[in-house]
């Protein structure tokens, strides 16, 4: 399949003047009231999404094998772009992405009361482009006041001005490289008009090590103390009866209790006066019971 999407572009809501040195970092110019501002708005982006896959079942039905791979290519991608130094934010078009990857789902059933799955799948999202903000353009061969090549460059108020990218090429969105799932379920046969049943399902993602846009000492605004998605583990036990409609069953969710920090963040990234950060994890260990009935 080959299919094309775009989202319409938008205007940016104004910053405090508390936000000025991040912007002056950027390169924005210096409005009419003498002071620096966001720009006022960010153009569309689309992409091309390509994939080519089967959906193939064996051995009278009882395994089925689905795959896929895949190729994403997402022009003027549309992305938040956080200023440390004030714990406000804007849109803006960053560069270019491709996303690469493929999944494989098997689904066995080699008795009719045992059903056996495992899904992998691999994702590889980076910045094929570096990218500036407001009137600059990334020129490779513009030299930084530490020496090195490439930068934003161009005429802001009349004055050249360098500045460090937003985003450098090779940079990564948000998401976990790897991912498998696991899950089996056996049912018992039938117990007084009731069916028995056991399932247990295991979630494994591992670490993202690449560089985010805002991790990277690179670019013009970043927080090296946020880290990336961390490996996660995840167990889920369910065990209960299925009879005419109803499903009751006893359950134990993050069975192996597990607390990886999902997403960190704080809102003024100063070591000095901000040591406060909020984040968000996996729920802890979860017991419990749970009745549903389908028609």
């Amino acid at each position: 399949s080959a299919s094309k999407g775009y989202r319409v572009g938008g205007v940016n809501v104004g910053v405090g003047t508390i936000c000025g040195q991040d912007l002056q970092t950027l390169g924005l110019p210096v409005g009419t009231d003498g002071l620096r501002h966001v720009p006022n708005g960010f153009s569309s982006d689309s992409l091309w999404s390509y994939e080519i896959g089967g959906k193939n079942t064996f051995l009278d039905h009882r395994l089925q094998i689905d795959s896929s791979l895949f190729v994403i290519n997402w022009k003027n991608i549309q992305q938040n772009v956080y200023l440390p130094s004030c714990g406000e934010q804007f849109t803006a078009n960053l560069g270019q992405v491709q996303s690469r990857g493929g999944d494989i789902d098997v689904q066995f059933r080699p008795i009719d009361t045992l059903t056996l799955g495992l899904t992998v799948a691999y994702t590889d999202a980076r910045f094929t482009k570096s990218s500036c903000a407001g009137v600059l353009q990334y020129d490779p061969t513009a030299v930084r006041s530490d020496g090195s090549l490439g930068a934003c460059a161009g005429v802001v108020n009349g004055a050249a001005t360098i500045a460090p990218q937003i985003v450098s090429e090779g940079n990564r969105l948000v998401g976990a490289p790897w991912s498998v799932m696991a899950a089996v379920e056996e049912t018992f046969g039938e117990w007084n008009g009731h069916t028995p049943y056991m399932r247990a399902d295991y979630q494994f993602t591992n670490a993202q090590t690449a560089l985010l846009s805002g991790q990277d000492g690179r670019n013009a605004l970043f927080d090296q103390t946020i880290p990336g998605l961390p490996q996660m583990k995840n167990l889920q036990l369910r065990a209960g009866f299925r009879w005419s409609g109803y499903d009751v069953s006893f359950f134990a969710q993050n069975v192996l209790d597990q607390h990886p920090v999902l997403f960190k963040s704080r809102d003024i990234a100063n070591d000095t006066t901000d040591q406060l950060y909020f984040g968000r994890g996996l729920r802890p260990r979860t017991i419990g019971v749970t009745a549903t009935y389908r028609y």
